[in-house]
Protein backbone atom coordinates (compact mmCIF):
# COMPACT_ATOMS: atom_id res chain seq x y z
CA UNK A 1 0.00 0.00 0.00
CA UNK A 2 1.14 3.62 -0.62
CA UNK A 3 0.10 6.30 0.88
CA UNK A 4 0.28 11.06 -0.38
CA UNK A 5 0.17 13.08 2.25
CA UNK A 6 -2.62 15.57 1.08
CA UNK A 7 -1.72 19.38 0.69
CA UNK A 8 2.06 18.70 1.50
CA UNK A 9 5.43 19.21 -0.39
CA UNK A 10 7.53 17.79 1.88
CA UNK A 11 7.50 14.56 4.67
CA UNK A 12 9.89 14.53 7.39
CA UNK A 13 8.52 12.92 10.17
CA UNK A 14 9.80 9.52 11.15
CA UNK A 15 7.12 7.02 11.80
CA UNK A 16 7.16 4.82 14.62
CA UNK A 17 5.88 0.70 14.69
CA UNK A 18 4.01 -0.94 17.22
CA UNK A 19 1.10 -2.92 18.17
CA UNK A 20 0.05 -3.23 14.49
CA UNK A 21 0.11 0.45 13.09
CA UNK A 22 2.34 2.86 11.68
CA UNK A 23 2.26 6.03 13.27
CA UNK A 24 3.50 9.04 11.01
CA UNK A 25 3.04 13.09 11.54
CA UNK A 26 2.91 15.52 8.52
CA UNK A 27 3.18 18.88 7.21
CA UNK A 28 -0.34 20.05 7.70
CA UNK A 29 -0.20 18.52 11.78
CA UNK A 30 -2.17 15.37 11.42
CA UNK A 31 -0.70 12.72 12.82
CA UNK A 32 -2.03 9.42 11.15
CA UNK A 33 -2.23 5.60 12.59
CA UNK A 34 -2.24 3.50 9.32
CA UNK A 35 -2.97 -0.42 9.90
CA UNK A 36 0.44 -1.32 8.98
CA UNK A 37 -1.18 -4.68 6.80
CA UNK A 38 -3.79 -2.84 5.02
CA UNK A 39 -2.53 0.60 4.88
CA UNK A 40 -6.19 1.70 6.55
CA UNK A 41 -6.32 4.78 8.94
CA UNK A 42 -6.89 3.56 12.21
CA UNK A 43 -7.21 7.68 13.35
CA UNK A 44 -5.89 11.16 12.96
CA UNK A 45 -5.14 13.91 15.27
CA UNK A 46 -4.89 17.58 14.17
CA UNK A 47 -1.98 18.81 16.11
CA UNK A 48 -1.08 22.63 16.30
CA UNK A 49 1.57 22.87 13.80
CA UNK A 50 3.91 20.79 11.79
CA UNK A 51 4.88 17.47 12.86
CA UNK A 52 8.51 17.11 11.52
CA UNK A 53 10.11 14.88 14.58
CA UNK A 54 10.00 11.09 15.24
CA UNK A 55 7.10 9.10 16.86
CA UNK A 56 7.70 7.58 20.23
CA UNK A 57 5.80 4.87 21.35
CA UNK A 58 5.94 4.12 24.86
CA UNK A 59 6.33 -0.46 25.15
CA UNK A 60 3.29 -2.95 25.64
CA UNK A 61 1.90 -6.00 25.11
CA UNK A 62 -0.91 -5.76 22.48
CA UNK A 63 -2.44 -8.63 23.97
CA UNK A 64 -2.87 -6.56 27.46
CA UNK A 65 -6.47 -5.20 26.50
CA UNK A 66 -6.25 -2.88 29.55
CA UNK A 67 -3.24 -0.71 28.55
CA UNK A 68 -3.37 2.45 27.54
CA UNK A 69 0.09 2.73 25.49
CA UNK A 70 1.18 6.40 24.79
CA UNK A 71 2.95 7.87 21.77
CA UNK A 72 4.96 11.53 22.18
CA UNK A 73 5.45 13.85 19.53
CA UNK A 74 6.48 17.17 19.24
CA UNK A 75 4.64 20.31 16.93
CA UNK A 76 7.75 23.00 15.33
CA UNK A 77 5.15 25.81 17.22
CA UNK A 78 7.22 23.76 20.54
CA UNK A 79 3.81 22.06 21.50
CA UNK A 80 4.86 18.31 23.16
CA UNK A 81 2.23 15.81 22.64
CA UNK A 82 0.64 12.35 24.74
CA UNK A 83 -1.94 10.61 22.86
CA UNK A 84 -3.80 7.40 23.59
CA UNK A 85 -1.91 5.24 20.74
CA UNK A 86 -4.94 2.58 20.68
CA UNK A 87 -7.27 5.90 20.15
CA UNK A 88 -5.50 8.93 19.08
CA UNK A 89 -7.17 10.58 21.85
CA UNK A 90 -5.51 13.21 23.25
CA UNK A 91 -3.83 12.30 27.13
CA UNK A 92 -1.71 15.45 27.13
CA UNK A 93 -0.37 18.76 25.52
CA UNK A 94 2.56 20.50 26.95
CA UNK A 95 4.04 23.88 25.33
CA UNK A 96 8.04 23.00 26.35
CA UNK A 97 9.43 26.58 26.14
CA UNK A 98 7.73 30.29 26.85
CA UNK A 99 10.39 31.57 24.31
CA UNK A 100 7.74 32.64 21.00
CA UNK A 101 10.02 30.87 18.83
CA UNK A 102 10.82 27.60 20.16
CA UNK A 103 10.17 24.38 18.34
CA UNK A 104 10.58 20.72 18.77
CA UNK A 105 12.14 18.98 15.66
CA UNK A 106 14.33 16.71 16.92
CA UNK A 107 13.21 12.90 17.90
CA UNK A 108 12.24 12.85 21.55
CA UNK A 109 14.05 9.54 23.96
CA UNK A 110 11.78 7.82 26.57
CA UNK A 111 13.82 5.40 29.34
CA UNK A 112 11.69 4.28 31.79
CA UNK A 113 9.27 7.02 32.50
CA UNK A 114 10.98 9.89 31.92
CA UNK A 115 10.49 11.56 27.91
CA UNK A 116 13.74 13.94 27.44
CA UNK A 117 12.52 16.33 24.89
CA UNK A 118 14.89 18.35 23.01
CA UNK A 119 14.24 21.88 22.57
CA UNK A 120 15.20 24.16 19.79
CA UNK A 121 14.17 27.11 18.16
CA UNK A 122 13.50 29.00 14.58
CA UNK A 123 15.33 31.98 16.39
CA UNK A 124 17.67 32.50 13.15
CA UNK A 125 14.47 33.58 10.82
CA UNK A 126 13.25 35.56 13.16
CA UNK A 127 16.40 37.61 13.11
CA UNK A 128 16.19 38.86 9.41
CA UNK A 129 13.65 41.33 11.04
CA UNK A 130 15.73 44.50 12.72
CA UNK A 131 12.91 44.72 15.73
CA UNK A 132 14.20 41.17 16.81
CA UNK A 133 16.32 40.97 20.24
CA UNK A 134 19.00 38.57 18.73
CA UNK A 135 20.27 35.53 20.08
CA UNK A 136 17.56 35.69 23.26
CA UNK A 137 16.92 31.44 23.38
CA UNK A 138 18.58 29.33 25.31
CA UNK A 139 18.00 25.38 23.62
CA UNK A 140 17.65 23.06 26.23
CA UNK A 141 16.99 19.45 26.98
CA UNK A 142 13.56 18.92 29.30
CA UNK A 143 12.62 15.83 31.39
CA UNK A 144 9.04 14.87 31.63
CA UNK A 145 7.52 12.42 33.78
CA UNK A 146 5.48 10.53 31.36
CA UNK A 147 4.59 7.52 33.79
CA UNK A 148 2.53 9.43 35.23
CA UNK A 149 0.66 10.56 32.44
CA UNK A 150 0.56 14.51 32.78
CA UNK A 151 3.42 15.66 31.45
CA UNK A 152 4.87 17.25 34.05
CA UNK A 153 8.30 18.90 34.09
CA UNK A 154 10.51 16.95 35.99
CA UNK A 155 13.43 18.90 35.28
CA UNK A 156 14.86 21.08 32.56
CA UNK A 157 18.18 21.52 31.84
CA UNK A 158 19.30 24.67 29.48
CA UNK A 159 22.65 24.91 26.87
CA UNK A 160 23.25 28.82 28.50
CA UNK A 161 22.37 30.96 31.25
CA UNK A 162 19.38 33.09 31.22
CA UNK A 163 20.78 36.75 30.16
CA UNK A 164 24.26 35.16 29.23
CA UNK A 165 25.59 37.12 25.78
CA UNK A 166 26.18 35.52 22.58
Amino acid sequence: WAFAFPSAVRARSQPALAGGSIFVGSQSGLVYAFDVETGCTRWQFMASAEVRNAMIVAPWDPADEEIDPLLYFGDVSGNQYALSAITGELRWRKRMDDHGVATLTAASTLVDDVLYVPISSLEEGAAISADYPCCTFRGAVAALNAGHRSGALASILYSACKGASH
